[in-house]
C-alpha cells in the first residue's frame, strides 16, 4: 500500500465532563480519499488502568461502557467501509473529510472522539496498533536493533510479494496480565485469536552472551504466552544466524535455535524466505480470488 495521508484521533473516556478529566480509551483513523474507517478500542475486561484513574467508580460501569463501545465501533465500522447509511448518521454522501467531522463534533455523554491531527502512513494498521498501545495500554515501545529491523522488513517485503501482507499484521498477543508484541500476525477473522504469527530474531550479535539473552527473552515470551493458554497454534521464527561456524557466537545461536524448536517454534533460515511461503500458503489468504483469476500464487 502506497503512503496516505489519514487524518486521526481518540476516543476518550470522560467520567466528569465538568472536571474536565478524561482517559483515553481508543484510536481511530478515517482515509480522506477512501473514505475508510480504521480504529482499536479497548476491551471491557481490561479496565485496571480505569480504575487506577478512577478508583471511585465500580469497575463493572467501565465494563459496561467499553462493551457498549466495542459494539458501537464494530457497527460503525460495517456501515462505514461497507457504504450503508444509517438513519442516526447518513454516512453514504459524506467524503472522508466530512465523515470524520461528524464523528469528532462535540457529543453529549462520557464519552468523546477526539481529532488529533494527520499522518502519512503506508500501514495504517500497524501505526494505529503502536499508537494504541502507547495512548491506551501504555506501553513503552522497545527499540529494535537496527539489524533485525532490517530483517522484519525484509520478511514485510517477501510478504507483499506474495500479496499477502494484508492478512499479516501487527499484533499485542496475551492478557493483560502479559502480552508480547509480534510484527506479523494471522487471523481468519478480525475478532479472532492469533492463529500464525512470525518474529524474526537476528542471533549474529556482537557477543555470545548477547545472543543468549536476546534468545532467552523470546524463549520466556513464548513460554508465558503458552502458560496463559494465548500462544498463536503456529509460531515461526526465522533467525538470522553468524556468518562463521565453530565459534561462541554460532554455538550460542544454534543453541537458542534448538531451545525455540524445543517449544514447538518453527524456526527457518532468514537467508531462505522462500521456506515462509508454505506457512502463509497454509493460513489462507484473502487474495485467493485474484489467483484463481489468473495471476501467479506463490508456489
Amino acid at each position: 500500500m502506497k503512503p496516505t495521508a489519514f487524518l486521526h484521533g481518540t476516543i476518550e473516556l470522560v467520567p466528569y465532563a465538568d472536571q474536565g478529566e478524561f482517559v483515553i480509551v481508543g484510536v481511530f483513523a478515517v482515509d480522506p480519499g477512501g473514505r475508510t474507517l480504521h480504529w482499536r478500542v479497548q476491551k471491557p475486561v481490561k479496565t485496571t488502568r480505569l480504575s487506577g484513574f478512577f478508583p471511585e467508580i465500580d469497575r463493572k460501569q467501565f465494563r459496561e461502557t467499553l462493551k457498549h463501545l466495542n459494539e458501537e465501533w464494530r457497527e460503525l465500522g460495517a456501515q462505514i467501509n461497507k457504504g450503508i447509511g444509517t438513519r442516526a448518521l447518513d454516512f453514504s454522501e459524506m467524503d472522508g473529510t466530512l465523515l470524520f467531522r461528524t464523528l469528532t463534533q462535540p457529543r453529549g455523554g462520557n464519552l468523546r472522539y477526539q481529532a488529533r491531527g494527520t499522518v502519512i502512513e503506508a500501514d495504517i494498521e500497524g501505526w494505529l496498533e503502536r499508537r494504541f498501545r502507547k495512548l491506551v495500554l501504555r506501553q513503552v515501545e522497545a527499540v529494535e536493533a537496527p539489524e533485525e529491523k532490517r530483517l522484519t522488513d525484509d520478511v514485510r517485503r517477501q510478504l507483499r510479494e506474495w500479496k499477502v501482507a494484508k492478512t499479516w499484521k501487527e499484533a499485542v498477543i496475551g492478557p493483560e496480565a502479559y502480552h508480547a508484541r509480534f510484527p506479523f500476525a494471522y487471523r481468519d477473522e478480525p475478532e479472532a485469536p492469533v492463529q500464525r504469527a512470525i518474529k524474526p530474531l537476528h542471533l549474529a550479535g556482537p557477543s555470545p552472551v548477547q545472543i543468549l539473552e536476546h534468545g532467552d527473552t523470546w524463549l520466556q515470551k513464548i513460554r508465558r504466552l503458552r502458560h496463559f493458554r494465548e500462544a498463536p497454534e503456529v509460531l515461526i521464527f526465522p533467525l538470522a544466524f553468524p556468518e562463521r561456524p565453530e565459534t561462541p557466537h554460532y554455538e550460542n545461536a544454534r543453541l537458542v535455535a534448538d531451545d525455540l524448536q524445543s517449544e514447538g517454534v518453527e524456526v527457518l533460515d532468514a537467508g531462505k524466505l522462500v521456506d515462509l511461503r508454505r506457512h502463509v500458503l497454509e493460513a489462507g489468504t484473502d487474495d485467493l480470488a485474484l489467483f484463481s483469476k489468473g495471476e501467479q500464487r506463490p508456489a
